[in-house]
């Protein structure tokens, strides 16, 4: 099996969303803590799963009842061969979204509103060097 580079290994582990790393059989070499909460098994059992070269179909199946399933695709080509990271933004963004709403504090969202202005334009508000 390919390895995965440690900067795809960080990426993928940094995504709000599921996401799993795939060699060209679609077997699992790498995913990320909202994948294994996708999977519904102990943590011992996916990784044992996935250390006997168990795909990504094996692991994860959509539910019945939901009728769209929406996945991101990415290929990454390294010295071992071609990768792919799947991520599957409508399953981690409802985890996301099921977290309770805290209202930020004034200070917060003054930052906030300066960060949005620097970024929208950055030639007016960044210092030449």
């Amino acid at each position: 099996m390919p390895s995965v580079p440690d900067p795809v290994r960080q990426l993928v582990d940094g995504l709000v969303d599921a996401a799993v790393v795939l060699d060209g059989e679609r077997r699992v070499l790498h995913y990320n803590q909202p994948y294994a909460a996708l999977c519904k098994l102990a943590d011992d059992e996916l990784a044992r799963r996935v250390a006997a070269g168990a795909s990504s179909g094996e692991l994860f199946t959509p539910p019945a009842t939901q009728e769209t399933y929406v996945m991101s695709a990415v290929p990454i080509d390294t010295a071992d061969g071609r990768l792919v990271v799947e991520s599957r933004p409508d399953l981690g963004s409802r985890c996301a979204a099921a977290r309770p709403y805290r209202p930020r504090p004034p200070q917060d969202r003054h930052a906030s509103t300066f960060c949005s202005t620097s970024i929208a334009s950055p030639a007016t508000t960044l210092p030449k060097r």
